[in-house]
């Protein structure tokens, strides 16, 4: 038995694996996941969902946050984002675990519920480069 880890809009949804296809396509390798989640709550019908299986031991791994792949900005070789403060917005190293369809799966260095900037991250970056503050 597995959990699925569903992110709708980045709030992550518990949801078990009720049945898989038998078969997989050796060409393409689609397989059709039947899921029943937790809550409807946030789920839009028609809406698209990024999903993650994870084996039910894995609990830990649940916690991941997965932020826009734009919000990750790489400095002196380190993946980084910015994190907003009282007095605005300061470095965070992070460590990236994987991305895929425009986010990126954060392992560690942010913790669920932490303000960070997306659009235009690089702007900071820039700023940062430049000898401005943090």
């Amino acid at each position: 038995m597995y959990r699925l880890l569903v992110q709708a809009d980045g709030t992550p949804i518990d949801a078990v694996v009720r049945s898989v296809t038998p078969t997989v396509s050796g060409m393409t390798r689609p397989a059709t996941v039947l899921l029943k989640p937790a809550t409807v709550a946030g789920l839009t019908p028609g809406a698209g969902l990024q999903a993650r299986l994870l084996p039910k031991a894995a609990a830990g791994a649940a916690a991941t946050v997965v932020v826009p792949d734009e919000a990750v900005q790489s400095i002196d070789g380190r993946d980084v984002v910015f994190i907003r403060t009282a007095k605005g917005f300061e470095v965070r190293p992070v460590v990236v675990a994987s991305r895929s369809g425009g986010r990126a799966s954060i392992a560690s260095g942010l913790v669920a519920g932490q303000t960070i900037a997306t659009r235009n991250a690089f702007l900071l970056k820039a700023e940062l480069q430049k000898g401005g503050d943090e």
